[in-house]
């Protein structure tokens, strides 16, 4: 069922670079283009007596190379994704915010 909801991505990793001045600029580098299964999961938050829907994109993927010290994101033709967590596994489970860009 995981690998029918397999879409590409292409993943970037922010790095810092630094203008002719030394100026420091972060830029997102593409890394590798992988494969990932993104499901929005339903989360409630309750508040005092007030209860909040929240929906909280998942992903699976099979890469594992991920390091903690960076900062990632997913990125396809329609849909663009940061990496907010991640854990290591047989696959490996990613915690996502979705970016919405507005033209």
């Amino acid at each position: 069922m995981i690998n029918s909801n397999m879409k590409e991505f292409t993943l970037q990793q922010k790095v810092t670079i630094y203008d002719n001045y030394g100026n420091p600029k972060d830029e997102w580098e593409d890394i590798d283009t992988i494969d990932v299964s993104i499901a929005k999961e339903k989360l409630f938050k309750v508040i005092g007596d007030q209860t909040y829907i929240l929906h909280q994109p998942m992903g699976l993927t099979r890469y594992d190379k991920f390091e903690k010290k960076y900062q990632y994101k997913l990125v396809s033709s329609s849909e663009e994704y940061l990496i907010e967590s991640f854990v290591i596994g047989k696959l490996t489970q990613l915690i996502l915010k979705e970016v919405i860009v507005y033209e």
